[in-house]
């Protein structure tokens, strides 16, 4: 993978630089969230982008144990089994689950159709409510997804409304409308939990 060179804006100064934001240690993954929604006790549909994995979309089942969640490539069915070892793992191919994102980012369509797993199907548009403003929020949240990683990020959120369809194993189609989150931005800064 072809690495880019430096950005004109970086910090002339590495050393002055980590002290104002905070070391940089070997251990830490700084990874990008986008497109991401979560649509409210259902699940978080995202597009991860790791240094180490590049990009891959992801469905998380909100509320399960062990984690439950989706991949549609090689490289997140190798990030989810190395980094989520305990997670229930399901990979798709993407003709059977993607995620895109439009109208500037303020919706998200969501495709998902497995013959495994609990969720065996969703069609889903997720759209940012009218007038909705942006919110910066900083987050953090120990062992993600089951997983022996802390996460800590600043997130740009809008209120959005999620409709479609989703089908569980062994029951019907149902219609869902409700409340979701829009990330039109997320960033996370992945550490191993302390021993």
């Amino acid at each position: 993978m072809k690495l880019p060179g430096p950005s004109p804006i970086a910090a002339k100064d590495p050393k002055a630089h980590a002290r104002a934001l905070g070391e940089l240690h070997p251990e830490e993954v700084h990874e990008f969230y986008g497109p991401f929604t979560m649509i409210e006790g259902l699940v978080e549909f995202v597009r991860v982008a790791s240094p180490a994995y590049g990009e891959m979309d992801m469905a998380y089942l909100l509320g399960r144990a062990p984690a439950t969640i989706y991949t549609n490539s090689e490289a997140g069915e190798r990030f989810l089994r190395e980094r989520f070892p305990k997670a229930e793992r399901h990979r798709l191919d993407p003709a059977q689950f993607h995620l895109n994102d439009f109208d500037r980012g303020h919706a998200i369509a969501a495709e998902l159709e497995s013959k495994a797993g609990p969720l065996r199907a969703a069609s889903v548009v997720v759209r940012a409510a009218p007038g909705s403003a942006y919110v910066a929020e900083r987050y953090g949240a120990q062992g993600v997804w089951d997983g022996p990683f802390d996460c800590h990020g600043i997130d740009m959120r809008l209120a959005a409304r999620a409709r479609g369809v989703v089908a569980w194993k062994d029951g019907p189609l149902e219609a869902i409308d409700r409340s979701a989150t829009l990330f039109r931005g997320s960033y996370g800064r992945i550490t191993p939990q302390a021993r």
